[in-house]
């Protein structure tokens, strides 16, 4: 039976997988950067959007890292955790994240592809990430963070281009998932 339904299975085509990135980088960032520019604006009292953490007194840059992680956790794993393994850029393009035998991807493989590939691992363009390298160089040295930030560009380079040449990202490999398109079964 599992056979016959990944045969029904179409990875999702890479034009699909690229656009819906780049809805997700906006929307995602976007949603991360709610609690730290309240926090900024709260504190301030000036009306500007900063995204800048380290810009904070301290223990407040932390609190607002801290929460602006958690807000991106909200959007890249809990949204797809109740929505069908889709994000809302894999939403409004017709694809989305399920196991290697096209059932859903259970909550723990979420996690390990959402968070800890896509949030930390590759997340050298996504806020959650960047707030991640900075908390680090707030707690120990400031180089720390941006020696993070590299290694982050890395692997989302090297996860690029295993997409271009497997259909499957580093996320995809730590989680046994795959993108299909979605069918209406």
């Amino acid at each position: 039976m599992k056979k016959e339904k990944r045969q029904l299975l179409k990875n999702a085509p890479l034009n699909k997988r690229i656009f819906a990135y780049l809805i997700d980088w906006y929307l995602g960032w976007v949603f991360t950067a709610i609690p730290v520019a309240y926090m900024w604006t709260l504190i301030t009292q000036k009306m500007e959007i900063n995204t800048d953490i380290t810009l904070f007194e301290h223990p407040y840059g932390f609190i607002a890292g801290m929460l602006g992680v958690l807000f991106g956790i909200l959007y890249y794993y809990v949204f797809p955790l109740i929505k069908d393994g889709q994000t809302l850029g894999k939403k409004f393009l017709g694809i989305r994240i399920v196991d290697e035998n096209g059932g859903k991807l259970n909550a723990r493989a979420l996690a390990i592809r959402q968070i800890l590939g896509v949030m930390i691992a590759e997340s050298s363009f996504i806020l959650a990430g960047n707030y991640i390298a900075q908390m680090v160089g707030m707690i120990t040295i400031k180089e720390a963070g941006t020696i993070i930030t590299y290694m982050m560009l890395a692997v989302f380079v090297i996860s690029c281009l295993l997409v271009i040449r497997k259909q499957k990202a580093i996320h995809d490999i730590l989680a046994h998932s795959i993108v299909v398109e979605k069918t209406t079964e």
